[in-house]
């Protein structure tokens, strides 16, 4: 995700301009200029401008001419000149990571605004600030901040800087993939960029309303915007937009598997990663090597990729593609039949993946805007209530007279109104009332359903259990005492070569009746189930459907204690479990499925996925079957939620989450 700093520079646009080979030239002019100018505010946006220049082209020389603005900025006591050695510095601090001393200065940047009393000074301050936050990985003060520079630069019109700000707003919603929020925010930024003639705005915009289209797999207008961003980066001569707009390139091309420019393209952004010291833009080269090598089945190259890219991340502590890197070591280890590191992996990034963020982050932004919906307001209002006070002043008199007859006309109708509203609020507490005998009933219904299911529930697992009982030690025994009779027999018997072998095979078909019932039996009740718990279990079940080859089953457990949770539940997700898998046996025609069974405080979480046929969710909504409407039954006997996620020819996904 890709943010711009304000950086309070009247003159960025040009002094990036000359980031050309002949910048030398642009510099040599300055330094002329600087040996005939006195020491007054223009030396120091001259010397401010040779460091951009250098931070540009030789970033080790700019230090030294930012400290000798700052100095001269202290010196004349020259506000806009100390806020631009700030923000340089920051931008120096931001690529060595260092954010804490990062953040102090922002903040010194934002007391020396207010002190200015300038409203763009403070709204650059507050966006930077923003930036730091985000760095440190605090989304909520990010928004919280750039939500402040909204409303000062929104009140000062100034579309430039606008554009900058939603431009790293609609970064923060790419970045927890929020796609409404992302989409309106690009506009915005693309916009306000436009009118105010912000080129970096609009690039930004372009990128990250390109990656909210990647997600939407709307490829060929990503493709398109990642071009135009390009472009711009061309024309203004800016290596951080180039590599950008070829990192989403790169990720369309891969995504539509048009893999001949994606090597290419790696190449550049990694030179031109290199040549800025960015280290999340190697890490992206890497990474995408690592995919184009893994959609060529070499996946050793595919590894080496990953793995350098996984080594800059963490050495940099880089979050941005952490998880996806994960996912390709685990999606290599697969392919190159390494489960357990699959495994393993998968775990780390879905760790990494925190799906709860997302969720507080949205509302805590809602908050957010909703704060400063009401400081808008307010600004208005007292800007009403300025003018009503100066025309107060000549309406006075007339005004009593009004007031005066108003309560005239209030003393006549007040007891009609006190009636009306006494019989309004009496039909509120009729109509409340009804509404909650109403709602009772239908809580009484849900629980007598609840109570029907959790009979007809408890009666069939009893009666599982007498069957298994029965079959295993009734018929079981009586099959087995029958063929050890029959081996007696033989060993006292003199049959003919005709009829041994009749004997022969009727002794095989009593050895597979005796093994069908012990199926059946276990089937109905197994043994590991009540003896050794639900995880061992369902590991015996999925291990039985791999080994007879039927579909490549993969199972996951985690955090899963039989201990704590009741047998009665246990069983029912077994079934539940068992249920899901004979459908996928039957009807997908799959050749991989995986059962996931997750445990989360006091909620277990069931994945069961398949990428067989697929069928039209819309069946279900008229489904009579006997199947579906059980699981449905299970699941609302165990206070659950059940999803099903399909398509024809995409697979089918059973998400089921269970309070126990």
């Amino acid at each position: 995700m890709k943010k711009i700093a304000i950086t309070f520079l009247m003159m960025i646009c040009i002094a990036y301009g000359y980031s050309q080979p002949n910048w030398k030239l642009y510099r040599d002019s300055l330094m002329s200029r600087l040996l005939h100018q006195k020491e007054d505010s223009d030396m120091v946006e001259t010397i401010l401008y040779i460091g951009n220049l250098y931070q540009a082209n030789q970033p080790d020389s700019a230090i030294y001419y930012y400290r000798k603005g700052n100095d001269l900025s202290n010196k004349l006591n020259y506000t806009r000149g100390k806020l631009r050695y700030i923000a340089a510095n920051v931008e120096i601090m931001e690529r060595e990571a260092n954010y804490d001393e990062a953040l102090k200065l922002t903040q010194e940047a934002v007391a020396i605004a207010e002190k200015a009393n300038n409203p763009n000074l403070l709204g650059g301050a507050y966006n930077n600030v923003a930036e730091i936050y985000l760095d440190k990985g605090n989304i909520e003060k990010a928004l919280h901040y750039y939500q402040k520079a909204v409303v000062v630069f929104e009140n000062e019109k100034n579309k430039y800087k606008l554009g900058i700000v939603y431009a790293n707003i609609l970064g923060v919603y790419v970045s927890i993939e929020d796609r409404e929020k992302a989409y309106k925010y690009a506009l915005k930024a693309i916009s306000n960029s436009r009118e105010g003639h912000s080129d970096y705005g609009e690039a930004i915009g372009l990128q990250n309303l390109s990656a909210v289209l990647i997600k939407m797999k709307k490829y060929d207008s990503a493709l398109l915007l990642s071009n135009q961003e390009y472009a711009i980066g061309v024309r203004v001569n800016d290596k951080t937009y180039q590599s950008g707009a070829l990192a989403c390139i790169n990720e369309v091309l891969l995504s539509t598997n048009k893999l001949s420019m994606v090597e290419k393209n790696a190449y550049e952004i990694e030179s031109l990663s290199k040549s800025l010291d960015n280290k999340e833009g190697l890490a992206v080269a890497r990474y995408q090597m690592g995919i184009y090598y893994f959609k060529k089945k070499n996946y050793a190259k595919a590894k080496q990729y990953a793995t350098e890219s996984l080594s800059i991340l963490s050495t940099n502590k880089i979050l941005t593609i952490l998880g996806e890197v994960h996912v390709l070591m685990g999606n290599i280890a697969l392919a190159s039949g390494n489960i357990s590191l699959f495994e393993s992996e998968s775990e780390l990034a879905d760790s990494i993946k925190d799906a709860g963020v997302s969720n507080k982050i949205l509302k805590y932004n809602q908050q957010l805007e909703a704060e400063y919906s009401l400081n808008k307001k307010q600004t208005e209002i007292n800007d009403l209530t300025h003018e009503k006070e100066i025309t107060a002043l000549t309406l006075r008199q007339h005004y009593t007279t009004i007031l005066v007859l108003i309560a005239s006309i209030l003393l006549l109708t007040l007891l009609g109104f006190l009636y009306y509203r006494n019989a309004k609020q009496k039909n509120k507490l009729l109509l409340a009332q009804d509404t909650l005998k109403a709602q009772r009933i239908r809580e009484l219904e849900q629980e007598q359903q609840l109570l029907a299911t959790e009979s007809v529930l408890q009666g069939q697992e009893q009666e599982r259990q007498r069957l298994a009982k029965d079959l295993h030690d009734g018929l079981g025994g009586i099959l087995s005492s029958t063929k050890y009779s029959f081996s007696n027999m033989k060993n006292n018997m003199i049959i003919t070569e005709e009829n041994a072998l009749a004997f022969e095979r009727s002794m095989g078909m009593l050895d597979k009746s005796i093994s069908e019932l012990r199926r059946v039996a276990h089937n109905m009740m197994p043994e590991a189930l009540l003896k050794f718990g639900l995880d061992t279990a369902l590991q015996d079940f999925c291990a039985n459907i791999r080994q007879s080859g039927a579909v490549q089953l993969v199972y996951q457990s985690f955090e899963i204690n039989d201990e704590s949770i009741p047998q009665n539940k246990a069983s029912i997700i077994y079934r539940l479990i068992q249920e899901l898998v004979n459908n996928i046996l039957k009807h997908a025609q799959a050749s991989n499925a995986l059962v996931q069974i997750i445990r989360k405080d006091n909620t277990i979480s069931i994945t069961v996925e398949d990428d067989g046929k697929g069928f039209d969710t819309a069946l279900l909504q008229h489904s009579n079957g006997i199947g579906y409407n059980n699981l449905k039954s299970r699941v609302a006997y165990l206070n659950g939620t059940m999803d099903v996620e399909t398509g024809i020819e995409k697979g089918t996904s059973v998400n089921i989450e269970i309070l126990l």
